[in-house]
């Protein structure tokens, strides 16, 4: 994708817009902000302090995504405050695995695309408009109706997170490993947030973060502490 960042947004917007009716807002994007993973960190966002706690009714969350593997996270976010809700995107097996509980039932989940892990860049975008959600991923669509209001916890996650063998509606527990560009909430751009120190939002890693496009083709294996050993028994 060597075109611009402007010029970019403004394919994408018209492209979603004229294909899926799905509106972005482009005002404030001046430049694209690209991070590479290696498998051993994810990028966090506090989408709201608990005081300010409130259910949301529309929820954009968009992705461009390029990578070698084909198992890792690619979002998730989840609330417990009155029903159990979550939206979870997986990479499994050459395919995105979307799967969504709007606290009511019932579980909502799809699998779109195909040779994903290919090092090729890829779009995802989940549009939550009251009652109707919409998953795109490039030029394919999946349309769910009967959706309700969102009550996310106030932390969401991007390429990973904590405790994910706890997580419901992932099809991986591995952290991304590869390069993320375009990442939005709604109108946040996380990775521009990122890089400007936005304390909202987090880089949880061992390793320092990489704002540039890597070919991520080796996963590093990090020992955080000085008594972190691998145990290989050998009869």
């Amino acid at each position: 994708m060597k075109a611009n960042s402007a010029t970019f947004i403004v394919r994408l917007t018209s492209y979603l817009k004229n294909k899926f009716d799905v509106h972005i807002c482009t005002d404030f994007i001046t430049a694209a902000t690209v991070l590479s993973l290696r498998g051993s960190s994810y990028v966090s966002y506090r989408i709201y302090d608990w005081k300010d706690r409130t259910h949301s009714s529309v929820t954009r969350i968009s992705i461009l995504f390029k990578t070698w593997y084909d198992d890792s996270i690619l979002f998730y976010a989840s609330g417990e405050t009155i029903k159990p809700q979550y939206i979870a995107a997986s990479l499994k097996n050459n395919s995105t695995y979307i799967e969504m509980d709007f606290g009511e039932g019932p579980i909502m989940n799809c699998t779109l695309g195909m040779d994903l892990a290919s090092h090729y860049w890829h779009n995802l975008t989940i549009f939550h408009d009251h009652n109707i959600v919409k998953v795109i991923l490039d030029d394919q669509m999946k349309v769910f109706e009967g959706a309700k209001n969102l009550l996310f916890d106030p932390e969401i996650y991007f390429g990973g997170g904590p405790d994910l063998n706890k997580k419901k509606g992932l099809a991986s527990n591995n952290n991304f490993a590869g390069s993320f560009k375009y990442v939005f909430y709604n109108d946040v751009s996380i990775l521009y947030e990122l890089q400007k120190g936005n304390p909202k939002v987090h880089y949880i890693g061992v390793l320092s973060p990489e704002y540039v496009e890597k070919d991520v083709d080796v996963i590093p294996i990090t020992y955080p502490f000085a008594t972190s050993h691998i145990w290989w028994p050998i009869k």
